[in-house]
């Protein structure tokens, strides 16, 4: 996946691939380690930045996120290629 993806554009591609609901939802572990909703491009871009931290890298291959329903139950837990 391209690294200028958007985070509707991410958002539609988890859907499509895991036939998910209309209501679902993207979170990643901020630097803390809290689970926040990934809503729009500033948010994954926190994502992102969280990421290449960890990894020290200005560009990672790949970053962590969750799916869930708007109901809160985590349904899938994926690494996705951001690279």
């Amino acid at each position: 996946m391209s690294t200028h993806v958007t985070s509707d554009e991410l958002l539609h591609k988890v859907k499509t691939k895991f036939n998910a609901p209309s209501t679902l939802r993207l979170q990643y572990k901020d630097e803390d380690e809290e689970m926040v909703i990934m809503i729009d491009d500033d948010d994954f871009n926190m994502a992102r930045q969280i990421c290449r931290m960890r990894t020290n890298s200005s560009n990672p291959e790949r970053m962590e996120i969750w799916y869930m329903p708007k109901d809160g139950d985590i349904i899938l837990n994926e690494v996705r290629k951001t690279a």
